[in-house]
């Protein structure tokens, strides 16, 4: 028998010989820009590896944050797979003008189910296509679970 603690604290349990099957989440935060550093550029990029542990899982849910706010103009990014070629959402990703965090954008970013999935040693890129006024501080959280 395997014991789990899950986010809330609650056990989740699962008993087989491949170990655990729980829905764990597993975050990379990828820093995009210098947090204390110049306001970032649509030029400004990340890059990140798949470990072993992710591969087989599907990015389940995004987040970015700025630690300086864009005084206008939204902040827009994209997830690329520079392994398979493609986008990760089908709606970009974006922090409002005068915002910190996505989570309160008029517009929610859509992750593209038939390009959710990775692998073990796919690479990750972070596209800024629109970097707004005076941001500073990018940095985009990828959540992935096992399908």
């Amino acid at each position: 028998m395997w014991r789990k603690y899950g986010p809330d604290g609650s056990p989740v349990e699962t008993q087989g010989p491949e170990g655990p099957a729980y829905s764990a989440t597993h975050v990379i935060i990828m820093y995009v820009a210098d947090p204390l550093g110049a306001a970032f550029t649509t030029s400004d990029k990340a890059f990140t590896r798949i470990p072993d542990t992710l591969n087989g899982m599907n990015l389940v849910a995004v987040a970015a944050h700025v630690t300086t706010v864009s005084s206008s103009g939204l902040v827009t990014c994209q997830v690329h797979n520079v392994t398979t070629g493609q986008n990760m959402l089908s709606t970009a990703l974006t922090i409002d003008a005068n915002e910190k965090d996505s989570s309160t954008a008029a517009t929610a970013a859509v992750i593209d189910t038939s390009q959710d999935h990775v692998a073990t040693a796919d690479e990750l890129r972070i596209d800024v296509s629109a970097a707004g006024t005076g941001a500073k501080g990018l940095m985009v959280e990828l959540q992935f679970q096992a399908p």
